[in-house]
């Protein structure tokens, strides 16, 4: 009797640790998925800025803004037709605040948090953003309509994959400059319309000069070049304040083209260091 017992004993100590270890082995498992899923995403976040621009106003109607991410590594598809997909291909919609943003508000150094989410891990190669019907700009305090140029209300943005801050291995920025200077066209009889012209970049990967012109009533307009012939254009806030942002590495001038009698003023050999601010020294224009 007492060995049929200790029989008994040993083959429930046997099922039970068969039993333990089927369940932590399932919890091993389920634990390695949850890390597989959390490994396997990124955060994305988008930031809104802009160049100036001869209005007062220019209203964007922005209704959604989705991410397209290649998923397989190594691959160098060209995405020339906007809705390609295969297995390698994930299209998410990012969190935004549909509607209205006054693009001539977001320069200078100001920028607006546009859209943020969570999408799979890759390399983000395109962006599309929907634009609503309520597009307008105001100029001398008139408000005009802003129709769109063509019959499409989708704005693409073609990257490369790998112009993304990466503050850590999951989460990226990127600053999307929509340029109203090129994005808005004007016809006779106050018609206007707009083809967006939209480039990213990184803070990180360029750099920027700011400084301060004066007086107000010179009403400065500034551009920034360099040698290759790229221009980057500026309108100094009412206080004389002004930062031109996302320049490349490399030696700038900067031309002050006055107004009301006041002379014009050029800056030579400002070289520009990719991650860094150039601070200028006060300029006072003189007639």
């Amino acid at each position: 009797m007492k060995k049929k017992f200790l029989l008994i004993s040993a083959l429930s100590l046997i099922a039970f640790m068969a039993i333990l270890t089927i369940s932590c082995s399932k919890n091993d498992s389920e634990s390695s998925t949850e890390n597989e899923k959390v490994s396997n995403t990124q955060g994305v976040s988008l930031y809104l800025t802009d160049g100036p621009a001869d209005y007062e106003h220019v209203y964007i109607d922005i209704q959604s803004v989705e991410v397209m991410t290649d998923t397989c590594s190594g691959s160098e598809f060209d995405y020339w037709d906007k809705d390609y997909r295969d297995s390698c291909i994930s299209w998410n919609e990012l969190k935004i605040t549909p509607g209205t943003y006054d693009l001539l508000t977001l320069n200078n150094g100001v920028d607006a948090a546009l859209a943020q989410g969570t999408v799979p891990k890759g390399k983000i190669k395109l962006i599309k953003f929907q634009l609503g019907s309520n597009n307008t700009l105001v100029k001398s305090g008139a408000t005009y309509a802003l129709k769109l140029l063509t019959d499409s209300s989708a704005v693409y943005l073609n990257l490369r994959g790998n112009e993304w801050d990466q503050s850590d291995s999951d989460s990226s920025k990127l600053w999307i400059d929509f340029d109203v200077a090129r994005s808005v066209f004007e016809l006779p009889n106050n018609k206007y319309y707009l083809s967006p012209v939209l480039t990213a970049f990184v803070e990180k990967n360029t750099g920027n000069i700011e400084g301060e012109v004066l007086p107000d009533d010179a009403y400065p307009y500034i551009s920034v070049y360099n040698n290759s012939g790229d221009t980057t254009y500026n309108i100094p806030r009412p206080d004389g304040y002004f930062k031109v942002r996302a320049l490349e590495t490399g030696t700038y001038s900067l031309k002050i083209d006055a107004n009301n009698g006041y002379k014009d003023t050029v800056i030579s050999n400002i070289s520009v260091t990719s991650g860094k601010t150039i601070k200028l020294s006060s300029i006072t224009l003189h007639k």
